[in-house]
């Protein structure tokens, strides 16, 4: 019988498949074109994969991870850590990274403590009048980096 879901849109695992494709290849400073060229693929297809919106056939999962030159577990880290009670992917806001906030979020984690509070900080002042921003979003973040 054949697999029906019941939401429409990527499967959730190839979602965070994807998300993984699209971290490490940004990690190790290779553009889509450069790892497409390197699985004899095009640029497109490569985007079709890490967005999810095209599941990754095994055999290119392996070469993938060759190029990439990491395990093939890796590329399935947080697969099962996201889902919840194997249903929904918690992790969607994935899809929804900028190429730039996810840029943003690569340096973040490379600032010490001191840098990304002061960052945190002019953040704050710039979008202080944007009644878009969560408040509580900013109080645990005042927490964390005070």
């Amino acid at each position: 019988m054949a697999r029906t879901r019941i939401n429409s849109g990527p499967d959730p695992v190839d979602i965070i498949v994807g998300a993984n494709v699209r971290k490490i290849r940004n990690l190790r400073g290779l553009s889509q074109t450069a790892l497409a060229e390197a699985l004899d693929m095009t640029f497109q297809q490569v985007q079709k994969y890490e967005k999810g919106t095209n599941r990754i056939a095994s055999s290119n999962l392996v070469r993938i991870a060759q190029t990439l030159k990491v395990n093939l577990a890796t590329l399935f880290e947080g697969a099962t850590e996201n889902l919840v009670d194997g249903d929904e992917f918690k992790g969607r806001e994935l899809l929804a990274l900028s190429t730039k906030a996810f840029q943003v979020g690569q340096l973040w984690d490379r600032c010490d403590a001191t840098v990304q509070k002061a960052t945190l900080a002019l953040l704050r002042t710039v979008n202080s009048n944007d009644p878009d921003v969560d408040e509580a979003t900013a109080v645990s973040s005042q927490r964390k980096f005070a």
